[in-house]
C-alpha cells in the first residue's frame, strides 16, 4: 500500500505533486499485492492491507484490498492530469533492495516467470482505458541474487549459459526475459510503453544497442524505453549516453542524494541533466521507508533521508527546499526542445509472431560477435574471467586437500 494514506489524504498527495510541478509518477507495486503465491490472479480474491492502520487519514479506503487501494491512487493521480508509470518493484511486499532479498531476477523461490508475465498483463488491461497511465517499468533493478549455500544466479543481457554452474554461477538472460514482458504488457494494452532497466541494479546498459530486444516487429521498438538510476555509488548516466546511439528514448527513472554543496557528484549531475534535458525521476518523494507502527518489530519505522517531503516531519506537507528548489530548476523545458515530435507508423501488435521471437535464446556465438570490445567491455569481461578462475582455483585447491588427507590417511 502506498505510504502516507495514514497522515493525509489521498486528494492531498496528488495534488501536492502537482502542485510542485512535476508530470508524471512512478508507482511502485509489489507482486503480493496481485496474489499470494500458488494461487491465480483473481479480481475477486486480492490479497487485503497488511495493516488496516496505514489507511487510518483515507476512512473511505477502509475494506478495501491492496489492489483496490492502488486503484484509487492511480485514478487520484491521474485525475491531477498527473501521468502514471507503473514500476514491479517487488515481489515480496518489502523494501528494496540487496543481493540477498531474492527479488533482484523474474522470479523467486515463491513466485515464477510466469507469475510476473501474467501480473504484467493484467495490470496492462486493467489500466488500457485510463489514457494517463503511459508506460509500465516492467521489473526494477535487475540484480544477482546471492542463495542460501552460495550459489549466485546473475543475470545478463543477452547471455544464459550453464557451463559456470560447476562454479556455483547461474547466468540467466535479462534480454530474453525483458522480451518477455515486453510482450506480456503488450498483450493488455498494444499501445502501452514499456520501460526496460539496466542489468545490475539499472546501472548497466551496455549491451543494448548490439543486442535490442527480441521482437517479430521492429516497429515496436518505437513503445520501448530504456531506463537507469542514478547514484553516487554508481555513477553512469555519461556512459549512457554517449552509447545509446538514438535507439530508444532514455529514463533515469531514480536519482537522489541527502546532500546538496558537499556532493561533489550531485552538483555534477544536476549540471549533466540541465545540460542534455534529461528525463527523470527523483527517489523518493516518500520521507520514510517503513512507516510507523506498520512492523511490529520496528514500531517506529525507518526515515528515508533522501525522500521530497521532510524525513524529519512524516507529515507529508512540509518538502526539503533545496531539494524542490534544484528540481523546479531542471523542470524548465529546454529551449532546444522541439516544439512538434513525429508520430510513429501504425503497428498492430501481434501477439503469436512476437511470443515466438521473445522466446528465442540468444546463442553465445551471437554474444560474443555482438560485443564492441571497449575499455568498459574488457573490463567487464576481465572481472567476469576473474570470478572464473578464482572458483577454479578454490575448487582445485579443495581437491587437492582432500587428496592430501586421504593419502595421509591410507599412509597412517
Amino acid at each position: 500500500v502506498n505510504y502516507g494514506l495514514d497522515v493525509v489524504t489521498l486528494e492531498h498527495v496528488a495534488k501536492y505533486i502537482k502542485h510542485m510541478g512535476f508530470n508524471h509518477v512512478r508507482m511502485n507495486f509489489a507482486q503480493a499485492m496481485l496474489h499470494n503465491p500458488g494461487q491465480p490472479i483473481r479480481n475477486d480474491s486480492f490479497p487485503p492491507v497488511p495493516n488496516a492502520a496505514m489507511l487510518r487519514a483515507n476512512p473511505e479506503l477502509q475494506g478495501l484490498s491492496a489492489m483496490e487501494v492502488f486503484d484509487r491512487c492511480v485514478d487520484a493521480i491521474t485525475n491531477q492530469g498527473l501521468l502514471v508509470i507503473l514500476n514491479h518493484h517487488m515481489f515480496d511486499a518489502a523494501w528494496c533492495c540487496d543481493t540477498i532479498d531474492g527479488n533482484g531476477l523474474w522470479f523467486t523461490d515463491k513466485y515464477s516467470t510466469d507469475d510476473w508475465l501474467n501480473g504484467l498483463t493484467f495490470l496492462a488491461e486493467r489500466y488500457k482505458d485510463n489514457p494517463r497511465v503511459v508506460a509500465f517499468d516492467i521489473r526494477n533493478e535487475p540484480r544477482p541474487w546471492v542463495k542460501e549455500g552460495g550459489t549466485s544466479i546473475l543475470p545478463w543481457w543477452g547471455l544464459e549459459t550453464s557451463i559456470l554452474n560447476l562454479f556455483g554461477y547461474q547466468v540467466v538472460d535479462w534480454r530474453r526475459a525483458a522480451s518477455r514482458g515486453a510482450v506480456a504488457v503488450w498483450k493488455g494494452n498494444p499501445v502501452a510503453n514499456v520501460v526496460i532497466e539496466g542489468n545490475w541494479f539499472a546501472s548497466n546498459l551496455a549491451h543494448v544497442t548490439d543486442l535490442p530486444l527480441m521482437l517479430a516487429q521492429g516497429c515496436l521498438q518505437s513503445r520501448v524505453v530504456y531506463s537507469l538510476h542514478e547514484y553516487s555509488w554508481y555513477s553512469t548516466a555519461y556512459l549512457l549516453w554517449s552509447q545509446r546511439d538514438d535507439i530508444a528514448p532514455v529514463w533515469v527513472s531514480e536519482f537522489g542524494d541527502m546532500r546538496r554543496g558537499a556532493s561533489k557528484w550531485y552538483n555534477n549531475t544536476m549540471r549533466f541533466f540541465k545540460a542534455t534535458d534529461a528525463s527523470w525521476f527523483w527517489w523518493p518523494l516518500d520521507p520514510q521507508k517503513v512507516p510507523q507502527g506498520f512492523d511490529p518489530e520496528n514500531p517506529d519505522g525507518q526515515l528515508d533521508v533522501f525522500g521530497l517531503f521532510n524525513p524529519r516531519s512524516r507529515d507529508y506537507r512540509s518538502v526539503v527546499g533545496w531539494k524542490l528548489q534544484d528540481l523546479v530548476d531542471l523542470q524548465a523545458p529546454s529551449p532546444d526542445a522541439p516544439a512538434r515530435v513525429s508520430v510513429p507508423p501504425q503497428c498492430t501488435f501481434d501477439p503469436r509472431a512476437n511470443e515466438e521471437a521473445a522466446n528465442r535464446a540468444t546463442g553465445g556465438l551471437e554474444f560474443l560477435l555482438s560485443i564492441h570490445w571497449t575499455v568498459y567491455m574488457a573490463l567487464t569481461t576481465a572481472i567476469f574471467v576473474l570470478l572464473v578462475l578464482l572458483r577454479c582455483i578454490a575448487l582445485c585447491s579443495c581437491c587437492l586437500c582432500v587428496r592430501t588427507a586421504w593419502l595421509g590417511f591410507t599412509s597412517g
